[in-house]
């Protein structure tokens, strides 16, 4: 009687759909929606000479006009292009797809109510201001159904729609860019992340602050598995 070969062990095995779409691009096709931070900048720089390696690709999304916009990864990118490279290696998502979670970034515009953020906003072509529920932020933030949202310093939420009703990845950032440069270098702010929006930061209530909520510009890679 023949002894039966063992069979070979049975491995998980990763479904492709669920593998970060890694590609090179050029570097001149990706777009930034915000300015690196120069002394991090610096700092991944000198490790990218060190190191030899891009550790965490940045996070990219592909525009109807065959760009890339950078979802998360600014400092990383600006400091690969630094090294000369014609190419950067990127994680590609689909940016309208709903089983990519993507995380928010905030900025706390410290004492910003002197700078009326609201009627500058309101005056941009192509964007309609309006008041909205404060219970409303999370389903518009996550769904990702509105530019961008200002709480104001009496906590008042207003939010910034497209006029057409339709929200384009590569004119959302050409907006974003608008809405950051009203506030950037004008009044000292901070990055911030909120877990709950309805509990604001009790620095937040203390002072004549601004909240500019970002839809989900800023993201880590994931997929249900099937």
């Amino acid at each position: 009687m023949k002894a039966e070969k063992p069979r070979p062990a049975e491995r998980d095995v990763t479904p492709l759909d669920s593998v970060p779409n890694l590609q090179l691009v050029p570097e001149d096709a990706v777009r930034f929606h915000e300015h690196p931070e120069r002394k991090r900048t610096l700092r991944l720089l000198n490790r990218l000479r060190e190191e030899r390696k891009l550790r965490n690709p940045p996070i990219v999304a592909e525009t109807e006009r065959g760009e890339y916009v950078l979802l998360d990864g600014a400092n990383r990118a600006s400091a690969h292009r630094e090294l000369g490279f014609s190419h950067l290696p990127v994680q590609i998502i689909d940016y309208g797809d709903p089983d990519v979670r993507l995380k928010g970034w905030h900025h706390l515009l410290v004492e910003g109510r002197a700078l009326d953020l609201r009627t500058t906003y309101s005056e941009l072509p192509g964007v309609t201001v309006r008041e909205i529920p404060s219970e409303d932020l999370t389903r518009l933030l996550e769904l990702r159904h509105v530019l961008t949202i200002l709480v104001d310093e009496t906590t008042d939420c207003w939010g910034l729609f497209p006029t057409s009703g339709e929200i384009r990845l590569r004119a959302w950032i050409d907006v974003l860019q608008k809405i950051i440069a009203a506030y950037e270098d004008r009044t000292r702010l901070e990055r911030i992340k909120l877990a709950d929006y309805s509990n604001l930061p009790d620095v937040f209530l203390s002072v004549d602050h601004q909240l500019v909520l970002v839809p989900s510009s800023s993201c880590s890679w994931f997929r249900r598995a099937p």
